[in-house]
């Protein structure tokens, strides 16, 4: 076996305590399947003092908002609301996995009034703002200098429903309801107008969540190393040639030593590194015979870890065509 080492793979090993370690960088499958969308349609969201849709299915209570809603209503509600639709379009569209199509662009190219035609997209994004309350307390006091000290707190409570809508269908595929709070504290004047920008605080930390529910996404994760407790200078040399990226070379020195003493750390080492290398499947062959041989279960263990790991990789790829 003569790889080079995937551009996956970060360029060298770390060393934690006595075990080495490799950091790897892997794609995660979404959570929902978009059905191989590649064209996503971001809708408006209700929210709870908006004239609500007639009793519509999802599609249809969607485009009912595309059309219907008045700009005086609740400020503080349909500004949140029009920060959701914003956020997830730049989102969106970052991930460079979709092409993204806004409510105001919909709006333009479409004949208003139109509540019934397809969308030209494969997934509309809608839903509602299902709570949003903020509640200010008095937390002022007198101290014991016998100063007066003036402290309020802002906290907001805000609950989304995320839907997401196959237009192939009109079918309501999946719904994510997130439900968050936060808080501002200083005096009436600074925290009495905080609402709305706390409530943007949450939507942007939200909508991370949300993206990575319907878009695959990298995570980096580290392969950890057995600890050689023969204490085989072959095995630290090893380690060293892990530690400074060369992977073939310490394949190479790990399988030579196992083959000559069944040393477990050097056999388990070996087939980790075939791992980062990128042979799954013979790293996969090689741990399921290491656990078999040494009745060790931290082998079947990994080797059941690299199985996850290969069929989540797939299934990410799959989603990204």
């Amino acid at each position: 076996m003569n790889k080079t080492v995937s551009t996956a793979v970060l360029a060298a090993a770390l060393s934690i305590g006595c075990a080495t370690t490799i950091p790897v960088t892997m794609l995660k499958p979404a959570e929902i399947d978009l059905r191989g969308a590649g064209t996503v349609a971001i809708l408006p969201f209700a929210f709870p003092s908006q004239n609500q849709a007639p009793s519509l299915d999802a599609y249809q209570a969607a485009l009912y908002r595309l059309w219907y809603y008045d700009a005086r209503e609740a400020p503080l509600e349909r500004n949140v609301a029009r920060y959701i639709e914003s956020q997830l379009s730049i989102s969106l569209f970052n991930t460079k996995r979709f092409t993204v199509t806004k409510a105001d662009d919909l709006r333009s190219t479409a004949s208003q009034g139109d509540s019934t035609g397809k969308i030209g997209a494969d997934i509309l994004v809608s839903g509602a703002i299902l709570t949003l309350t903020s509640a200010i307390t008095n937390n002022s006091y007198t101290g014991s200098d016998g100063k007066y000290y003036e402290s309020y707190e802002n906290r907001v409570v805000l609950e989304i429903r995320y839907d997401f809508i196959s237009t192939a269908d009109n079918a309501l595929i999946a719904v994510k309801s997130l439900h968050d709070q936060k808080s501002a504290s200083g005096t009436y004047s600074a925290i009495s107008n905080s609402t709305e920008e706390l409530a943007k605080k949450i939507v942007a930390e939200q909508i991370p969540t949300v993206i990575r529910a319907i878009a695959p996404y990298a995570v980096t994760e580290r392969r950890t190393l057995a600890i050689d407790e023969t204490k085989d200078p072959q095995m630290a040399q090893a380690d060293r040639l892990v530690r400074d990226g060369f992977y073939q070379k310490a394949f190479d020195l790990y399988t030579s030593v196992y083959a000559g003493n069944s040393n477990f750390a050097a056999g388990f080492n070996a087939a980790m590194v075939m791992e980062i290398m990128g042979d799954v499947d013979e790293a996969i062959a090689a741990m399921k015979a290491l656990a078999d041989a040494s009745a060790n279960p931290k082998a079947l263990r990994e080797a059941q870890r690299m199985i996850k790991t290969r069929d989540e990789a797939a299934l990410a790829a799959s989603q990204t065509r």
